[in-house]
């Protein structure tokens, strides 16, 4: 008989995981800080994306995916992110097609990342309001511009920046994972605080 662990490969070290600071004062606000006595900075952003059907067979995949691409002054920038979809795909489908596009508006008028989502966000909920009673959707997104990233998170969905050594065999691994958001969640200590500090 023979073992089932006999030649059995060694585990890789696990990959350092650390989370991403909030932004500070001293941390551009958005795109306007980063051209602000500055020359435009340049990044080059890919998105792929992958979905996959519940075979549960509970109910159609509402989970949707959106990209985009703007610009302020001669800076482009890129609005990406997941949407989970809840009660129908009516949600996470509207916001996917119109979030970009509100975010994209006022950080062209100079509003800082943090603003643009809030009131991008309060936006698409009086949309919703009048499109689906019960429909909601969760949502992760990042804005990219010069070598920065801000992300915004509205429920349970997480974005890891992934840093990657230089290929040396063709192979690409992994070196570092750090977690650009955290889940928003009633259950969740800081949004406990946050609610009963609303009232």
């Amino acid at each position: 008989m023979v073992s089932r662990f006999v030649g059995r490969r060694a585990r890789p070290a696990p990959i350092p995981e650390v989370e991403a600071a909030l932004l500070s004062a001293t941390s551009p606000a958005g795109p306007k800080q980063l051209l602000e006595g500055h020359k435009a900075p340049r990044c080059s952003v890919e998105v792929a994306t992958q979905t996959a059907k519940n075979w549960g067979a509970r109910h159609e995949n509402e989970d949707r995916w959106m990209a985009s691409q703007d610009s302020l002054s001669e800076m482009p920038f890129h609005i990406v992110g997941v949407l989970d979809g809840h009660d129908t795909d009516s949600a996470s489908d509207l916001v996917s097609k119109l979030l970009p596009g509100a975010v994209a508006q006022r950080v062209k008028e100079g509003f800082p990342i943090s603003q643009a989502y809030m009131e991008a966000f309060a936006e698409m909920e009086e949309k919703l309001k009048k499109v689906h009673a019960t429909a909601g959707t969760c949502v992760n997104s990042c804005t990219i511009a010069g070598g920065r990233v801000w992300c915004a998170n509205l429920g349970d969905c997480r974005t890891a920046l992934v840093t990657l050594e230089a290929p040396t065999s063709g192979t690409l691994k992994a070196e570092a994972i750090t977690w650009l958001s955290r889940d928003h969640r009633a259950s969740c200590p800081i949004e406990q605080k946050r609610i009963a500090a609303a009232g």
